[in-house]
């Protein structure tokens, strides 16, 4: 592991909004896994956070990873406090540059971008940007569908005040990739993102997908063992998903899906793991539908106890209706011997489809989730076949190991190529 090219070790700081443990998510988790992955290969690994939780230490040490957390505060609206944070990134940046001679930045989101961007000390130090996903599009998917009831308070206002906001957001992300010496894409679907939404050079991309650590996400031994541990019944086949809880996962259109699934295969329960502000009208979706009893939402699901919620399950559904840059729940799932099934959004479509193209819902649709559901708990055989192809096909395209090699990689290059040239990258 690590390059054979150049043997260098370098200083790197890591930017981002939230990480893990402070924040759990794919993006989040990813960060953390990124830094701990180069840490082990033998580089100084430094990472710039704010604060989430109040009772975090503002400079923590995990595993040979220094984490710095910056002091944010909430302000109305929420613009100000975008604005408030990415000064004090800044401040805290330009103290740290002081005191760290740092051969690399890698950033992972807009705000951090600028506040890192706007301090003299960042001019001479490459900068990596990792795209996750269009912020503004993200947001207008959220307010247009009432998540955020700050904007819906006066509509008046909503209507003049959003659509500025989403500009801001637009010209933040859009700076952020031009200020970025070389840009990282999870997918063909984030690199189309790019060069269709804000016209970003192919020769700028560099495409690296998400990686899964294989060895923590692996398949079970004894599944009803698993199950037992978990208090789940054995003698259900079991459907499995892990979400935030907002519209755009399409969480309501898997629940809607279930009634017909039952009329089928009555022994069929599905677990939703995750929380968020869905949960409340999520509840009362299942009550309308009469389907308390094969339906568990389970909320937050430790990071301890995530591997076994896969282990214990027959299929992990993805009923993501848009904006699916990079799904790591999906590999993970497969990682873990379990089949997946998807809608046709996003990323989904390009990862499953080098695995098997019937893993794949025909839409989003409640009836169109139903039907492949249906296919596959109703044919055992045909379930086990995609099973025995998961675990290889996550060793063969997305381990972690391999990953990170291609980003360590990337990031010997690029400070390598800076050394010798001051002209940029």
């Amino acid at each position: 592991m690590g390059s054979k090219t150049i043997e260098k070790k370098l200083n790197i700081l890591i930017a981002a909004n939230e990480i893990f443990p402070d924040m759990y998510g794919g993006v989040h988790t990813g960060i953390y896994e990124l830094s701990n992955g180069l840490a082990k290969l033998g580089h100084k690994v430094s990472i710039l956070t704010r604060k989430v939780k109040q009772d975090s230490p503002p400079v923590q040490n995990i595993n040979n990873i220094t984490i710095y957390r910056y002091q944010t505060k909430n302000y109305r609206p929420a613009f100000l406090g975008q604005i408030a944070n990415i000064i004090k990134l800044n401040k805290e940046f330009t103290r740290l540059a002081e005191k760290n001679n740092f051969d690399i930045i890698n950033i992972h989101s807009p705000h951090a971008s600028l506040g890192i961007n706007l301090s003299k000390a960042a001019k001479k130090i490459p900068k990596v940007y990792t795209f996750h996903a269009l912020l503004a599009e993200e947001e207008a998917s959220s307010v247009s569908r009432g998540m955020n009831k700050g904007y819906s308070l006066k509509r008046c206002i909503k209507s003049i005040w959003f659509p500025v906001y989403l500009s801001f957001l637009r010209w933040l992300e859009k700076k952020a990739l031009n200020d970025a010496g070389k840009i990282i894409s999870l997918s063909e679907f984030t690199s189309k993102c790019l060069t269709e939404i804000h016209k970003i050079s192919e020769s700028k991309i560099v495409k690296i997908a998400g990686g899964v650590d294989s060895e923590r996400f692996a398949p079970p031994q004894n599944k009803n063992s698993v199950r037992n541990r978990l208090g789940l019944p054995e003698d259900k086949l079991i459907l499995f998903t892990v979400r935030r809880l907002v519209p755009r996962m399409g969480l309501d259109n898997l629940i809607k899906a279930i009634p017909a699934v039952s009329e089928k295969i009555s022994n069929v329960l599905l677990i939703i793991g995750g929380d968020g502000p869905l949960y409340s009208s999520l509840k009362l979706l299942l009550e309308s539908l009469n389907i308390r009893e094969k339906v568990i939402l389970a909320g937050f699901i430790s990071d301890k106890n995530l591997p076994l919620y896969y282990q214990a399950s027959d299929l992990f559904i993805l009923p993501s209706i848009e904006l699916e840059g990079f799904g790591l729940v999906t590999l993970e799932a497969l990682s873990s011997g379990l089949p997946v099934l998807a809608t046709p959004v996003g990323a989904n479509v390009e990862i499953l489809n080098k695995l098997d193209k019937d893993l794949v819902f025909n839409d989003i649709s409640p009836d169109a989730m139903a039907s492949l559901i249906i296919q596959y708990l109703s044919d055992n055989d045909k379930r086990v076949k995609v099973q025995n192809k998961c675990r290889k096909f996550i060793l063969e395209n997305y381990s972690l190991n391999g990953i990170i090699d291609e980003i360590e990689k990337l990031f010997l290059e690029i400070s390598s190529y800076a050394e010798t040239n001051t002209g940029g990258i």
